[in-house]
């Protein structure tokens, strides 16, 4: 059986683990919080639901991270949250 877990990226901790918190105390799921490069490391043996991208993660981190998600799986729901621009 897989657990389901939601991932949040970005390299400010204080925000991940303030969202973190946000995300478990609305849904019973599970959270990780993991940094551009090592967030598929962080999902092995569960079902990740959803990506949450945090303010900090620059552009280029995203236009590597969009590639990675491509290609583990490109159905999965990326929320970013905060002020960021999506222009390529």
């Amino acid at each position: 059986m897989q657990h389901h877990v939601i991932i949040v990226i970005d390299p400010d901790t204080a925000f991940a683990s303030r969202l973190e918190e946000e995300i478990l105390f609305m849904d019973d799921t599970q959270v990780c919080v993991a940094g551009v490069d090592g967030w598929r490391d962080s999902c092995t043996g569960k079902r990740v639901d959803a990506l949450f991208v945090g303010p900090g993660v620059t552009d280029k981190d995203i236009t590597s991270l969009m590639a990675d998600v491509e290609d583990f799986d490109p159905n999965l729901p990326i929320v970013f949250v905060g002020e960021r621009s999506l222009a390529a």
